[in-house]
């Protein structure tokens, strides 16, 4: 049997089912703004595939989790900021009540809110305390997207 070379295009990947080379193209990536990703998809369900949020060259937070990116925000912003935040916040463990739970780091019960509205605040914070996010997401559909800074 002689050997034969197929050259795969830089982020394709390779499968061999029942002797059959399945070669897989990339999932298209789409840019898009905070704003339209806030307005027009729906983020429930979806995946965070990167995320980076920068002070300048400080490294806030490469959390995947909403909730988790928000929470690392706030731990590192001032506490004038953080009063500008859109979420509900009581001193004290109100977890389990209205919808309040507890967290250590904060030392306050925060609201649950969607990933559509955890999304907008992590948004909201990172514009008025002048950070910068890198932030890739995939959707429930399928599609993926990275945001752009709208500046």
């Amino acid at each position: 049997m002689t050997e034969q070379r197929i050259k795969i295009p830089t982020g394709y990947t390779i499968e061999i089912t029942d002797g059959y080379i399945i070669i897989k193209k990339p999932p298209q990536n789409n840019y898009i703004t905070a704003h339209a990703l806030i307005n027009s998809k729906n983020l429930r369900k979806s995946q965070i595939l990167n995320c980076e949020v920068k002070d300048g060259d400080h490294i806030v937070t490469t959390q995947r989790k909403f909730i988790k990116i928000l929470i690392d925000v706030w731990n590192h912003i001032p506490h004038g900021k953080f009063k500008k935040s859109q979420f509900n916040f009581k001193e004290g463990d109100e977890n389990g009540n209205n919808g309040y739970y507890w967290n250590t780091q904060l030392q306050l019960s925060v609201q649950h809110k969607s990933a559509q509205l955890t999304m907008k605040e992590i948004i909201h914070m990172v514009k008025i305390n002048d950070l910068t996010i890198d932030f890739t997401i995939k959707l429930a559909t399928g599609e993926i997207y990275t945001i752009w800074s709208e500046e």
